[in-house]
This record gives structure tokens, C-alpha cells and sequence, in this order.
């Protein structure tokens, strides 16, 4: 257990003094408790699990790139049952892909599962846009026409199947650390309640 000392503000250590004192709770395991509750998902049993399995892995120096990216994966799909109408998070986390490395003189090289999904996103921003034509070849970067069109989409239940799976699936070229994929399990949780404290 590390020891640190750190200087309360004074507004701060009346609370906190307050509070253990009404509740009978120790002061250290309630400092701590606050910090997981700043990082980690605290309203989303299913996200704080994914968030919380990270830092496990981290601390027992296990954790890898195909770990963060199942926990990712997961939580992505959480959003098909509370979807968002922001998408710059997903945006974020599709920056770690590079789609490229799958082109060569014969086409796009994914798996056959790999382009049905694509396929399958191209059909569903193509019944809201009749007209849609990717203009992207090869969907070497498919995702923009998704957040293209997000504001007809990001109800759709399946689009959010799509991204969750290709991120499990696809190998990212850019590595998530450990602790920007913590946060972004906590945007995606405060991303959702957020909006619907706004009653979106």
C-alpha cells in the first residue's frame, strides 16, 4: 500500500471530517473511495466493471491492448440500449484504428464477417438517406460516413452492434493506455447521463 501525504483544502477537510463523523466511515477509505468515484464509472454497474478490470490488469501488470479493447468493445455496446446523440466519443476511440492496412491491389482484405458489418452500416444510413453512396473506397474509412450521418443514425440499435464489434474484432494501430481507456468508459457513462438530464 502506497503512503502519501496530500494537503486538504479547508472546505474540503470540514466536509470530510463532517462526514466520517455522521457516518462513522474511515477517513482514508473514504478519500479513496471519492477517487475511484472521479475515474471510474459510478452509476453503470456494467461499465464500472469494464473500467475497474483495466486497472486490475494494470496493477498486476497483465494488461494488454486486446484486454482494453474487449473492455471498450463492451462498453460500446451498453450505448445500443442508451444511445447518444454526441458521437465524438466513438469518434475518439476509432482514431486508434487505421482501416488501410487492409487495402491492397485486390480490395479490401477483412474477413467476410468483417465486410458484411460494413455493409450492414451502409444499409442502415441508407435508409435514412435514400441517395447515400459511400464515397470512401474500399471503406477505408467507412466510420466518416457514419458520423455523417449520426444525427439520422444514433438511434439506430445495430450501428452501435457494428462499432462495438469492429472494435473487439479489428487490431488498433494506435495503443489505448491504460488509463485514457479508463476515462473513456467514464465519458461514455457521463456522456449518457448527461444527456438525459438534458432530456434528450
Amino acid at each position: 500500500m502506497a503512503i502519501r501525504i496530500y494537503l486538504l483544502e479547508k472546505q474540503t477537510d470540514l466536509m470530510i471530517k463532517e462526514y466520517c463523523a455522521q457516518t462513522g466511515r474511515n477517513i482514508n477509505k473514504t478519500i479513496n473511495n471519492s477517487i475511484y468515484c472521479s475515474f471510474l464509472p459510478d452509476r453503470v454497474e456494467l461499465l464500472y466493471v469494464e473500467a475497474d478490470y483495466i486497472l486490475q490488469q494494470q496493477e498486476a501488470g497483465i494488461l494488454d491492448q486486446s484486454t482494453i479493447r474487449q473492455c471498450i468493445s463492451r462498453s460500446i455496446g451498453w450505448l445500443a440500449r442508451h444511445p447518444i446523440k454526441d458521437c465524438s466519443i466513438l469518434h475518439s476511440i476509432i482514431l486508434h484504428f487505421s482501416f488501410s492496412t487492409h487495402l491492397n491491389k485486390e480490395g479490401d482484405t477483412r474477413n467476410e464477417y468483417i465486410q458484411e458489418l460494413l455493409e450492414n452500416a451502409k444499409a442502415i444510413i441508407r435508409k435514412h438517406d435514400p441517395d447515400y453512396h459511400s464515397v470512401h473506397p474500399y471503406l477505408t474509412n467507412y466510420y466518416d460516413d457514419i458520423w455523417d450521418h449520426w444525427e439520422d443514425i444514433w438511434e439506430e440499435e445495430a450501428i452501435y452492434d457494428i462499432i462495438s464489434t469492429i472494435v473487439f474484432l479489428e487490431k488498433n494501430q494506435k495503443k489505448f493506455k491504460w488509463f485514457e481507456a479508463i476515462l473513456i468508459i467514464k465519458r461514455i457513462e457521463n456522456e449518457v447521463i448527461q444527456q438525459y438530464l438534458n432530456g434528450c
